[in-house]
């Protein structure tokens, strides 16, 4: 065997170690990038739960600004009708 063949097996045998090294890279940030997706989605599904809990909230406390503004309103009503002013 000549100094050039064994220096091509030693190089292929280096390139497909380098392979090997490169698709297990690969392999680890494919599941990294799995994982940080799947953690993504739960993330958003917490936000929309929060923003919905939110939403549901401020609709509950406009109705009630609402109704307060109202009775207050039927408040000064009566005490126009007894002749008094509210304050």
């Amino acid at each position: 065997m000549n100094n050039s063949y064994i220096n091509q097996v030693v190089a292929c045998g280096q390139a497909l170690t380098d392979v090997q090294k490169y698709k297990k890279e690969a392999s680890d940030l494919e599941m990294k990038n799995r994982v940080l997706n799947d953690e993504n989605i739960v993330q958003k599904a917490r936000n929309n739960a929060a923003f919905n809990e939110w939403n549901e909230e401020k609709e509950t406390l406009q109705k009630r600004v609402e109704e307060v503004k109202h009775e207050r309103g039927l408040y000064e009503s009566f005490l126009t009708c007894l002749g008094v002013h509210a304050h």
